[in-house]
């Protein structure tokens, strides 16, 4: 990457950007319970307040939403605005991390993991030092810049969806929050519980996942004891290292806990679903009920395929890529399974749901939709997404970047003008910082980490753009 004042002066921060990452890292915010003032809960308003706290002490004035939702942060002036959004929430904390606990940060050669590192209490920080170095080189732009901290993206978007609605529109709003180099479009993505009949009797309760957006790692059976299945499941998963049982006679239960490999909802390559492979073993087992079984056996072909294939769906949307459809939690009510669905698409969702809803029907279970946004697409011809790819290609000299269009959900889609970015920008040859187990060190998987060197370069990148964003704005 081309070495310039900027990129030095963010280089001399390093240090403090990972020190100011893990004061953030350490504030477990998850969505809680909301009270006056603080409608995502107390950790995330913690969590804010932190951010806006960084942000008064470099000397930026900061404002908060009457109700909380989020704070905004406000640099320079001009007619034109550029808005960068970012956010303090995280998903669940999750199992299975190896080098700290979630929300103990931790630096390791030359990274720091935790909990929200990366996804985004790493673009808060960005924000942060790319407003410090515009202001202290003297390369503040000819506009405002607002800096957006929300507090919800990863249960809704309420708080942009507010900011939307009680301010005027930014004219042109950055989102670091994705892959490099720039999506200029995303997925729709679909919220749901498939509901079984009731028909559960032997299976007391099956539990595991906390979020919808990320493939579900660990799930948990309790089953009603019985001599005959303790049998049948011992010999079941005496050669699984994945699968672990318990037997309790004396509590007339027994315990069953599947261990699969998590991923981001958005991009499940490598992944396997706990629950469908904890379906599938005890839709095996004679000793249950046919009836029983046979839901079961149902739930484990509906969470299989994260591509959307095994409910009939599976498809390529042309730039968006393949479709995929991922189960992030299962719970047992009333002797019924519910399995929570994340679906990802680049069409009308209308052509899809037919096919969904008959697929579904016809294993006897229902679809209950808890959200539903449909995808956007600034297209290949935007001049301004041009320019950010002309400016990403000289800077970084890797002239065979391109846009794309992402499987994530970002703020992005809450704005009419907005671009979605990341901070991960790794250059030709380079290696993963960390060697970790599959399904680790990525957002919403254990060990979620970013390297200095790597939140340093996604910084400068995201200068350029504000910068050529100004430029092009000053023009328009």
């Amino acid at each position: 990457m081309q070495n310039d004042t900027i990129f030095e002066y963010l280089a001399s921060h390093r240090e403090a950007m990972l020190s100011d990452l893990a004061t953030l890292v350490a504030i477990p915010s998850v969505r809680g319970d909301g009270e006056e003032g603080m409608p995502f809960g107390r950790e995330v308003d913690a969590a804010l307040r932190a951010a806006e706290a960084l942000f008064a002490r470099e000397g930026f004035a900061t404002e908060r939403d009457p109700l909380g939702r989020y704070a905004l942060v406000h640099f320079g002036e001009g007619e034109r605005e550029i808005a960068l959004l970012a956010h303090l929430d995280v998903v669940p904390a999750g199992e299975g991390w190896t080098l700290t606990a979630p929300f103990v940060p931790r630096l390791v050669d030359g990274c720091l993991v935790g909990r929200g590192a990366h996804d985004n209490k790493g673009g808060v920080v960005a924000s942060l030092y790319l407003l410090m170095a515009l202001r202290d080189l003297g390369l503040a732009p000819a506009c405002r810049v607002t800096v957006f901290l929300g507090a919800a993206e990863e249960t809704g978007m309420e708080d942009a969806h507010a900011f939307a609605e009680r301010t005027p529109l930014p004219d042109v709003a950055l989102v670091p929050d994705n892959d490099p180099p720039l999506s200029i479009g995303e997925k729709g993505r679909v919220t749901a519980w498939l509901v079984s009949p009731a028909e559960l009797s032997t299976v007391r309760e099956i539990t595991g996942g906390t979020a919808y957006n990320v493939v579900l790692d660990t799930a948990t059976a309790r089953l009603l004891y019985s001599e005959a299945l303790l049998a049948e499941l011992s010999a079941a998963v005496a050669e699984r290292e994945d699968m672990t049982l318990i037997a309790a006679p004396d509590a007339g239960e027994l315990t069953l806990t599947c261990r699969g490999i998590a991923a981001h909802a958005s991009h499940p390559v490598g992944s396997r679903n706990a629950a469908a492979e904890l379906c599938a073993l005890l839709a095996s087992c004679s000793t249950l009920s046919f009836d029983e079984r046979g839901v079961l056996a149902a739930a484990a072909l509906f969470t299989k395929d994260p591509y959307g294939g095994t409910l009939g769906i599976a498809g390529e949307d042309g730039p968006f890529g393949r479709r995929t459809a991922v189960c992030g939690m299962v719970r047992t009510q009333a002797s019924r399974l519910f399995l929570s669905e994340d679906i990802r698409f680049g069409v009308p969702f209308s052509t899809l749901s037919d096919d969904l809803f008959e697929g579904v029907d016809g294993e006897d279970y229902e679809l209950c939709l808890t959200s539903c946004d449909e995808p956007f697409d600034h297209g290949d011809g935007d001049p301004l997404a041009a320019r950010l790819m002309d400016a990403f290609r000289r800077l970084t000299g890797d002239t065979a970047a391109t846009p794309y269009r992402s499987g994530g959900g970002t703020y992005a889609r809450c704005l009419p003008r907005a671009y979605s970015c990341g901070l991960l920008y790794r250059e030709t040859g380079d290696a993963s910082p960390l060697a970790l187990p599959a399904g680790h060190g990525d957002p919403h998987t254990p060990d979620e980490y970013v390297s200095g060197e790597e939140l340093v370069r996604g910084t400068r990148i995201l200068a350029e753009y504000l910068l050529t964003a100004a430029a092009y704005l000053a023009n328009e």
